[in-house]
């Protein structure tokens, strides 16, 4: 990711931009760690789903809920690399058309939350670190620090985790025929779309097992 360290290096006005060639062939190589978190994440999401209805069938609730709220960190993480596809696609676009730096630089900044919230769950320190310098160096883009942290944290709050496994456990529950204590379980906001969407996935799971 080394065009991301003479990215920060500019902004931090310590070393001249990046050549577009520089930053074509690092999109290229970003789009090749979405792929492999994306493999990564799906993986992992797969069995929590199988842990939670397994937990679900054993009657542990606390338990259940804990891989609830696993899957909709996983599911939104999923989400975010296919947001982070289009920006990437939207930036090649530029590049093909000569942008100028100036406008790619605000342009890769919009990456920053989503590859933050990424990079961190799924460990890659070297791309998080890259990442959490950018954002600390925004400012010289006019693109102050607390907006992106705030994106940061929108991200990771946005339709409540806990509510958000609260409705998928109960959903489940229901589907599986298991009742659960009504005060384990508050009803939500969340987007019961997302949640019926989860729900499809499982029944696919059992279909292939």
């Amino acid at each position: 990711m080394s065009v991301f360290v003479k990215f920060v290096k500019w902004l931090k006005g310590e070393k001249p931009p990046p050549t577009l060639s520089e930053i074509r062939t690092n999109l290229r190589i970003l789009e090749m760690r979405l792929n492999r978190y994306e493999k990564e994440l799906s993986l992992k999401k797969r069995r929590a789903l199988k842990s939670l209805r397994k937990q679900l069938k054993a009657g542990d609730i606390n338990l259940a809920r804990e891989h609830a709220k696993e899957v909709i960190i996983l599911d939104r993480d999923l989400i975010s690399i296919m947001q982070l596809r289009t920006k990437l696609g939207s930036i090649r676009s530029m590049i093909e058309r000569g942008a100028i730096m100036q406008d790619l630089a605000k342009n890769l900044m919009s990456l920053v939350p989503y590859m933050i919230q990424i990079s961190q769950n799924v460990g890659d320190v070297e791309l998080s670190r890259a990442f959490m310098e950018l954002a600390k160096a925004s400012e010289r883009m006019s693109v102050g620090e607390e907006t992106l942290v705030s994106s940061i944290e929108e991200l990771s709050t946005e339709t409540d985790v806990e509510e958000a496994a609260d409705e998928l456990l109960r959903k489940m529950a229901e589907k599986e025929g298991i009742p659960l204590p009504k005060e384990r379980v508050r009803e939500s906001k969340i987007s019961i779309k997302d949640v019926e969407r989860i729900l499809r996935e499982v029944s696919e799971e059992i279909e292939e097992s």
